[in-house]
């Protein structure tokens, strides 16, 4: 005959105080009557011997407490303290061999290169790699990525700085209320950007005995096939007029001349460019009715393609497998299509924050983009449209700068 071992039952904050009222209701004449233990146990589901290790331990917790002194149920729920249900020990189990304190202290004098992975930061400090894994797990230490950005210089700076404080709604410069970005419902913003058929590494998950996929073969990794798109993104919003959401997906084209497409701002149109006001003319009566102009050098951070949809966008087209060119820029279209309108609305989000860090650190692009908890205030309807702004902008000339 083969007997399963009961589940034990997790002893939680609530359970531990539910045991204890269930049996503070018991007493009776003063005392808890004989065969409480067993029947608040088969209430809970847990053994007679665990409600009483809960009785007496609570009760040696309580101010005041005398053993085998008469029981007054009014005056146990008023003075029983909170700390009695805890379910934390964080000063359970043997002391620690190394002192974390110290680890730490010794770990932030090491130079980072020395600290990239568990097993060079263990060497380095000579402890260890289990003792460096188990201080990870206990969020005492975590993996930093430190990505390549581009080098500014003071020009660099001057106009990124720039650019950030036009943004500014100057209806809010001086009003009672925090400043705030504009809206940015009337700008688009276009970048270009490679689509490889396959990228090298690749990951897959195949069973213990299964074989692994066959390796795709090139000539060599420059000759991979690519093709590059132009996207265009606005800003989705709803349109009260029509009743209807925009999703903010202006377009994604395929470029097939691809030496139009230099890198470097030179070949990209200049904001007075003629011909470019002529057909604005043609097609709305005013050669200001769209207003063209160039992003700060050197300042990926500041468009919404480069900043945060173009990952994004590849990460999901990376799901599918393209066979060629032609099913490449399928997908990749089909991708763009599908693309969630409330995630590119908290990217534009994303942007006013950036933006908000570049006017702190005066133009230069050394910072941490912070967490705002994009999707928490969106479940709960408290998503804004648009940020506040630093109150380092306050230092600089705003009725100037600001058009």
């Amino acid at each position: 005959m083969v007997t399963t071992r009961k589940k034990r039952v997790a002893m939680t904050e609530k359970l531990k105080k539910d045991v204890f009222m269930a049996c503070v209701v018991r007493v009776s004449r003063e005392i808890l009557p004989y065969g409480s233990f067993k029947a608040v146990g088969e209430t809970h589901k847990i053994h007679p011997r665990t409600v009483a290790n809960l009785w007496c331990s609570t009760l040696k917790q309580i101010p005041g407490y005398q053993p085998n002194t008469p029981l007054d149920p009014v005056s146990l729920l008023a003075n029983v303290p909170e700390t009695a249900f805890t379910t934390k020990f964080e000063n359970s189990g043997r002391n620690p061999k190394h002192d974390r304190d110290m680890l730490l202290q010794e770990i932030k004098n090491i130079d980072p290169t020395a600290r990239r992975t568990i097993r060079s930061l263990a060497g380095a400090v000579g402890i260890p790699v289990m003792t460096i894994w188990r201080m990870k797990q206990s969020k005492k230490l975590k993996v930093h990525t430190m990505a390549l950005k581009p080098k500014l210089n003071d020009d660099h700076r001057l106009n990124r700085l720039f650019h950030c404080i036009a943004k500014i709604d100057k209806n809010t410069i001086n009003s009672v209320a925090e400043m705030t970005f504009k809206s940015m419902y009337n700008e688009i913003h276009i970048d270009e950007k490679w689509f490889f058929l396959v990228r090298d590494g690749l990951r897959c998950i195949v069973t213990q005995d299964e074989p692994p996929p066959k390796a795709i073969s090139v000539s060599h990794k420059s000759h991979i096939t690519k093709v590059m798109f132009l996207s265009a993104l606005a800003r989705p919003r709803f349109n009260h007029t029509t009743r209807q959401e925009f999703d903010g997906l202006i377009g994604i084209y395929p470029v097939g001349e691809i030496d139009m497409y230099q890198d470097g701002a030179k070949a990209h149109l200049p904001d007075d460019d003629p011909l470019f006001a002529a057909k604005v003319t043609e097609l709305f009566g005013d050669p200001t009715a769209v207003k063209l102009y160039t992003q700060p050098a050197q300042s990926p951070d500041l468009n919404v393609n480069d900043l945060g949809f173009f990952n994004s966008l590849q990460s999901r087209y990376y799901q599918t497998a393209p066979k060629d060119a032609l099913e490449l820029i399928e997908m990749v279209e089909e991708t763009y299509k599908n693309y969630p309108a409330k995630k590119l609305n908290r990217i534009w989000l994303t942007l006013q924050s950036v933006m908000n860090q570049v006017i702190n650190q005066r133009g230069d692009n050394d910072y941490t983009i912070p967490h705002m908890k994009k999707k928490v205030l969106e479940r709960q309807n408290q998503l804004p449209l648009s940020l506040d702004v630093t109150a380092e902008a306050s230092t600089y000339p705003l009725d100037i700068l600001v058009d």
